[in-house]
């Protein structure tokens, strides 16, 4: 058999093999099928697979850690390591590696390295908790905490040396300025440019075409269970405010929406919290609420701006509903006008 990594995430199998290939399976068909290939994404074995929403991470004995857009299957950006890369951990901000001795970060937007830290033993393992606590397994078990890394490392950018649990941490700071806040800043350039076409989250709820075609979309970036959720609650809701918040079929309403979308083997199953998972698979039939699912609800929304409105407005499905705008005649003299052919 081909010896190789593999990652999992609610719906999706990722497998990377020994000749850098990486396959994509669909978990939740009635028979586990391959949802697609990318050949050579790595020139030799693949060491480690993420993934993370829309966006998924391999490394390999090329000594590169590329990072993937799910729904494009293209390579975003890569970052060439120095050194045999043993283990890697992914943040929402930040890429860890460890290659020997040293622990490495990257900014996940610019992938520029920001700091490098080396430790006193060599590093065999990483792991980062739902807490954002990171774990580096060496002779011993260390852990970190990544909001403290963050604020010493801007801190200490004047001086370039900052202390972290013992350890001397050497900051790069390439052009003089630390690249910590690219990925936010870039996030909020694409939320101004799908702001000025006019485009957030809830335009798009609000207008069925609009999300149709976002639905659409989000099939092929594998989300759709996001916005089928979203649909399904707003029934839900709907359905409580027809006086129905104490009927027993509230409840029975809510465990299927719980068994659909919450429960980790859901055929829609959400990538939420554990907690709020949890909490909610916890329920029992005469405990739903109408807001039972209202957290649950604006996590799934914060996603849904925060990864996929700006590509969604730059993808074609929303060109064919700009499109459609622009061609509709705009009063009932001019669509007169034009269904003659006078215009």
């Amino acid at each position: 058999t081909d010896e190789g990594v593999h990652a999992t995430t609610v719906k999706y199998l990722l497998s990377g093999h020994k000749n850098g290939n990486i396959d994509v399976w669909n978990l939740f068909s009635d028979k586990v099928t391959l949802l697609f290939s990318i050949m050579s994404a790595h020139k030799s074995r693949i060491t480690y697979l993420a993934a993370r929403s829309a966006t998924f991470f391999s490394a390999g004995e090329d000594n590169l850690v590329r990072i993937w857009d799910f729904s494009m299957k293209t390579c975003e950006a890569t970052i060439l390591h120095t050194g045999k890369i043993s283990s890697v951990a992914v943040d929402n901000d930040l890429i860890f590696t460890a290659s020997d001795q040293f622990l490495r970060a990257y900014d996940r937007c610019s992938c520029v390295k920001v700091f490098e830290i080396e430790l006193p033993d060599k590093i065999s393992a990483m792991y980062i908790d739902s807490r954002r606590q990171l774990y580096t397994v060496e002779i011993n078990i260390r852990k970190w905490n990544l909001e403290a890394i963050i604020d010493t490392v801007k801190l200490q950018k004047n001086t370039g040396v900052g202390r972290l649990n013992g350890s001397t941490m050497q900051l790069q700071m390439p052009n003089g300025k630390i690249e910590f806040d690219r990925l936010k800043e870039k996030k909020r350039r694409q939320k101004k440019q799908a702001e000025a076409k006019n485009l957030n989250i809830q335009t798009i709820l609000n207008d069925p075409k609009a999300r149709s075609n976002f639905m659409g979309f989000l099939k092929e970036a594998y989300a759709d269970e996001n916005l089928s959720f979203w649909i399904a609650v707003q029934r839900y809701t709907e359905f409580c405010s027809h006086g129905n918040s104490k009927a027993g079929a509230l409840g029975q309403l809510g465990k299927e929406i719980v068994e659909e979308f919450i429960s980790v083997n859901g055929p829609n199953a959400l990538n939420i919290d554990s907690g709020l998972r949890n909490k909610l698979v916890s329920l029992d039939a005469d405990e739903f609420s109408k807001d039972s699912f209202k957290e649950t609800e604006i996590e799934v929304l914060k996603l849904l701006d925060r990864n996929f409105v700006y590509r969604f407005s730059r993808s074609q499905y929303n060109e064919d509903i700009r499109s459609s705008q622009e061609v509709k005649p705009k009063n009932r003299l001019l669509r007169v006008v034009s269904n003659m052919g006078l215009q």
